[in-house]
């Protein structure tokens, strides 16, 4: 399950809610091939290599090429940081 998080508004209101929509995010993207998910009204944009995963998340409104830049350069970062 997620070691960081990190939200930046109140679609979740309480703790509890936000682990309920990870543990169903979870579930369903940790053995599928796809890199974006509709899931309780958000776009989720992810990525995993091995046992990590990362996701970026937007409301459905937002489009989801935007968050899959957004994804890359994340990636990019994280393999810079681990040579």
């Amino acid at each position: 399950m997620p070691f960081y998080l990190q939200y930046y508004d109140n679609t979740f209101p309480s703790v509890k809610e936000q682990k309920a929509f990870e543990k169903n995010l979870f579930n369903k993207t940790h053995r599928a091939n796809a890199e974006i998910i509709m899931l309780d009204g958000l776009t989720c944009v992810y990525r995993s290599n091995v046992d990590l995963f990362f996701y970026v998340m937007g409301s459905n409104h937002e489009n989801e090429t935007v968050a899959q830049v957004f994804q890359s350069a994340k990636e990019q970062l994280k393999w810079s940081l681990l040579k």
